[in-house]
């Protein structure tokens, strides 16, 4: 059996010296910010350069007919028939309050 020197053993135990972390918040929501801003920044230049090359990009807006677009927003209701089944109600005298409601809301 060989001996073993102290040396080696010593050496192998010591830890390692502390990192040097004394960076506060401030400069850590700095960095944040800034990176933020380059990455935005060469986002933007990597898109333009890409439209320069391939060409603008074109977006066609269509306008909705406004008879459709009102039957969508009344989920498939239009006021005249809520208006129809307001009076129905009414005639059968129960109460009618949310259908009312309705109407207020939704088609004035």
């Amino acid at each position: 059996m060989g001996r073993r020197s102290k040396s080696n053993i010593s050496r192998r135990n010591t830890p390692p010296p502390p990192s040097n972390n004394n960076q506060s918040i401030g400069s850590t929501v700095l960095g944040n910010i800034f990176t933020g801003i380059t990455f935005g920044a060469g986002s933007s230049l990597g898109h333009r350069a890409i439209d320069g090359i391939m060409g603008n990009r074109e977006v066609d807006i269509k306008q909705p007919d406004n008879n459709q677009n009102e039957v969508k927003q009344n989920n498939g209701l239009s006021c005249e028939k809520i208006f129809d089944v307001y009076q129905l109600c009414l005639k059968e005298n129960n109460n009618c309050q949310y259908l009312e409601d309705m109407i207020k809301l939704k088609c004035s």
